[in-house]
């Protein structure tokens, strides 16, 4: 109910967020997979809305040494995931995602080895999309930093530039249908 009002409440919302309801569980699993999470000790979740993906990450890292951050810039649901993972509010931020790698600096983190991404970059302004890759990944990404976008969209054009490796998957079983690109290979 709170993406339909969200996404109903003004036009600026609806290009936020893109979505009238949750990520599935099928989603889910295929953007936060076992492996990747065992590989990661950095972990930063981008624009988690009502938190679909984030306990998925809690579940796997719960009781390790990771360091997680989940952004959300839009109160009522960084609001909702404090009430849903009251144990991880220090993990997770109510700031916009440009202002991550501040928090990253105070934190002495330098790089990031995993990134699940929801930012909807095809309504997001242009420099929101830039900003993240061509200032937050530049300063936080590694060799092995692997970057993960869902998207209804499933163009690659805009990964190309940014990305050595690219690869697609579809789920179906998401309302409306979605991509998962798994990205590696930042070029710097």
């Amino acid at each position: 109910m709170k993406f339909l009002s969200k996404y109903f409440h003004s036009e600026k919302k609806r290009s936020e967020i893109w979505a009238v309801c949750a990520s599935s569980w099928f989603l889910a699993d295929m953007i936060v997979c076992d492996s990747d999470m065992k590989k990661a000790n950095v972990i930063v979740e981008l624009w988690a809305g009502t938190g679909v993906f984030t306990k998925r990450i809690f579940s796997l890292v719960w009781e390790t040494k990771k360091e997680v951050f989940i952004v959300e810039k839009d109160f009522d649901f960084y609001t909702l995931l404090i009430k849903k993972f009251p144990e991880h509010q220090y993990n997770i931020l109510n700031i916009d995602v440009l202002e991550l790698e501040n928090i990253l600096a105070e934190r002495w983190i330098d790089s990031v080895d995993l990134i699940i991404s929801s930012l909807p970059f095809k309504s997001l302004p242009l420099e929101v999309f830039r900003g993240v890759m061509n200032h937050f990944l530049w300063n936080f990404s590694h060799s092995e930093t692997l970057f993960k976008q869902f998207s209804y969209f499933p163009w690659t054009k805009m990964y190309k530039e940014y990305f050595w490796s690219i690869k697609k998957q579809f789920c179906f079983f998401n309302v409306p249908p979605a991509t998962v690109f798994t990205c590696t290979g930042y070029k710097k």
